[in-house]
């Protein structure tokens, strides 16, 4: 029984570690006996939880073919939690990687907004998270503080860039579909940070999206929209990109450029535009907090799947407070930022994503997660995300990501609006 726990243990191990597999590798990686490893793989076959690679995705290799199996998409949790009992029967003689059984969480910061506030986000939320630059400007991918820089279409752009030009910018992404599918390939959740309006985000945002959904990722955008005097040209681009983004993904959150005039004279342009990266890289950041465990309020991958992973209009809402009676400011900005915007139906799901300085007491997580349930359908799933902030001075942040159920049949007014982004007056 303990040597057929340790076959059965280390098999999964690897295939967890390589998602694409042969027989062969197997062998190669382990120093097992190939028979047991053949046992094994077609007890997972029959489980449903691996396939047979088809044929022309197999990498070209001289001589036979070589038969290769892959994870099939959501078999990795399954897989993962199937450890514990063989690491209790195994008496193992080598240790139980626990990273092997946490979610896989990829975060891809497209063009220079997204490669921007994936520096934020590595500078200012240090989580397990792996970190990706993409793009086709050198210096923005290259000078991104990531864990991969990914430096596309080169032969075309010279690393300049696009200059604004989305049907380059899609053929490059076709060009590096291997490149791209690669990048998200094995991930449990994948957040793409980009801005929309210029041709790169535009471009590869849907584009991979729609392959990291295809490989079985939970899939969510976060994007900037331009500013309203940056063009009609920029706009209409901006418009198309997100659509195209909103039928790749299971979720996109769109934050306009224009709620950065809500700042006045307060905050200078650089300042202004750099605050709207690290909102980026804030919801990002406390997405992966949230699954990964570094939360006071963990959740599951499961769990923030039933919240965003379903159909539906998502929209947001955030605020922020300081002194002494923050979390009532807090409430206070989102009712405001609800009534004039126009909520018109209540969420039928909802996550609530709440960043404190290390003094944030529960009573006050309790004032605005009863706010937010408040704007809730009645017995509405709701789930709870939080994290404490190394900085004593932070703020104490709120979003709320409600999920509307789509009408069925979406009006004029609804058509014209983009109902992904709701903001509160946080930023006056």
């Amino acid at each position: 029984m303990a040597q057929r726990g340790q076959v059965r243990l280390r098999v999964r191990q690897e295939i967890l570690q390589l998602s694409h597999f042969s027989v062969a590798e197997l062998v190669q990686r382990t120093g097992l006996r190939e028979a047991s490893i053949r046992t094994e793989v077609t007890r997972l076959k029959r489980l449903g939880w691996i396939e047979a690679e088809p044929e022309e995705d197999r990498p070209a290799r001289r001589g036979a073919p070589t038969l290769r199996y892959r994870l099939v998409p959501g078999a990795r949790a399954w897989l993962a939690q199937s450890l514990a009992p063989f690491t209790r029967l195994a008496g193992l003689p080598f240790p139980l990687d626990p990273a092997l059984v946490a979610p896989r969480v990829r975060v891809i910061g497209l063009g220079g907004t997204g490669t921007r506030a994936l520096t934020q986000m590595r500078r200012r939320f240090p989580l397990p998270a792996e970190l990706i630059a993409a793009g086709t400007n050198a210096h923005e991918v290259l000078t991104a503080e990531a864990d991969h820089h990914l430096v596309l279409g080169s032969e075309w752009t010279e690393g300049y860039g696009l200059g604004g030009d989305v049907s380059l910018g899609r053929r490059i992404a076709a060009s590096c579909h291997e490149t791209l599918a690669g990048a998200v390939a094995g991930a449990d959740m994948v957040i793409l940070l980009a801005g929309l309006g210029g041709g790169t985000g535009t471009a590869l945002a849907p584009y991979l999206a729609g392959l990291a959904r295809d490989a079985g990722a939970l899939t969510i955008g976060i994007v900037t929209l331009p500013f309203s005097f940056e063009g009609q040209r920029r706009r209409l681009s901006a418009e198309e990109g997100l659509a195209g983004l909103r039928e790749s993904a299971h979720c996109v959150l769109a934050l306009p450029n224009d709620m950065l005039l809500q700042e006045g004279l307060s905050l200078t342009a650089a300042q202004s535009l750099r605050r709207m990266e690290e909102h980026l890289a804030r919801l990002a950041a406390g997405l992966a907090a949230s699954v990964l465990g570094h939360g006071l309020f963990p959740l599951d991958l499961a769990g923030l799947r039933a919240v965003l992973g379903t159909a539906g209009l998502p929209q947001l809402l955030f605020a922020e407070g300081t002194g002494a009676r923050r979390a009532e400011e807090v409430c206070a900005q989102l009712r405001r930022a609800g009534e004039r915007n126009g909520l018109r139906r209540q969420f039928a799901r909802a996550l609530c994503l709440v960043e404190g300085p290390a003094d944030l007491a529960l009573a006050e997580l309790r004032e605005i997660a009863s706010h937010m349930e408040a704007m809730l359908a009645p017995a509405a799933p709701f789930a709870i995300g939080a994290w404490t902030s190394a900085d004593p001075e932070a703020p104490l942040w709120a979003a709320l990501v409600g999920i509307a159920e789509a009408p069925a049949s979406r009006t004029a007014e609804d058509a014209s609006a983009i109902p992904f982004f709701l903001t509160g007056d946080a930023l006056e």
